[in-house]
This record gives structure tokens, sequence and C-alpha cells, in this order.
């Protein structure tokens, strides 16, 4: 299949959600059969966004969108993107086993309304930078220092 040929899918994620954030790193890692773009809530311009869903729904539970526009939420915008694992793919069809629908939309649930307080929540001052120099992860920082030493004027 060639990458034009594809299918592409969005997914809307909180990026001051650290589970979030973990999961969207490794699924960067990951062999998939689609396209996906992975789109944090925080900084998504309006046309990414699908229609009638407003921004506290978006930020309840992860969103697939699909280019017709289907939408996916919660357990079954996971179970849509592990469709589009290979190495997961089998796992797909137990979501239609009965009760297991069921089970994952509330362990979801649960799950996502209690995320900050189980695996945090990122600062705000993470996006520019300021929660590496408290963490003393500054390689790649520049201060204002560091450019006026190298001569820029900034």
């Amino acid at each position: 299949m060639s990458r034009r040929d594809r299918e592409r899918l969005t997914l809307l994620y909180d990026a001051q959600c650290n589970l979030c954030l973990a999961t969207v790193a490794k699924l960067r890692t990951l062999r998939t059969n689609a396209e996906l773009a992975m789109v944090p809530l925080q900084t998504a311009s309006p046309d990414m966004l699908p229609a009638n869903v407003s921004m506290e729904e978006l930020l309840k539970e992860l969103h697939v969108v699909e280019e017709d526009g289907t939408v996916y939420r919660g357990a079954e915008a996971i179970v849509r993107i592990v469709r589009t694992i290979p190495a997961l793919s089998w796992l797909a069809p137990l979501y239609g086993l009965p009760g297991l629908r069921r089970l994952a939309q509330v362990l979801y649930r649960l799950v996502a309304r209690h995320r900050y307080r189980l695996f945090g929540r990122q600062d705000e001052s993470c996006s520019n930078g300021l929660c590496l120099l408290h963490s003393g992860k500054t390689e790649g920082l520049t201060t204002n220092k560091d450019s006026k030493d190298k001569g820029d004027s900034s």
C-alpha cells in the first residue's frame, strides 16, 4: 500500500495530559497502516476540530476523526487506532465481544476522568520550555545570554 493510498486519521488529544503525551509518543514509534496526524487540542485550529463537538467534550476523551468526518471517541477511538497497527490489530475484534465494549468504555471513562491525578499534568509553562529548566533537562535550549554570546542581537 503506497503512502498515498493510506487512510488518514486525525487524533485529537489533550497536550496537558501525561498519559496522552506518552500514548502519542509511543504511537509515533509504531508502524501503522494509516497516516496519523496527532494534534494537540490546545493548539488545534478550528478547521481541524469536528463540527458540533465542544472543546469541553473534546478534552474529556481522545477523539479520532476520519477523512469523511466520522468521529470516534474514548474507547472506540483507541480501538480505531489499534486497527491500523499491524502488530496489535488482532485485538480490535475483541471489542465486539459481548460485554467487552461496555467494560472498555467504563474503564476508559474512569481513567480519563482521573488521568491528571493518576499520571500527572503538564504545566502550561512547558509549552515554552520553562519546565525543562526546572527539571535540569536543558539540552537544546538556548537562553538570551546564549544568543548574545553568539553575536545575536535579539
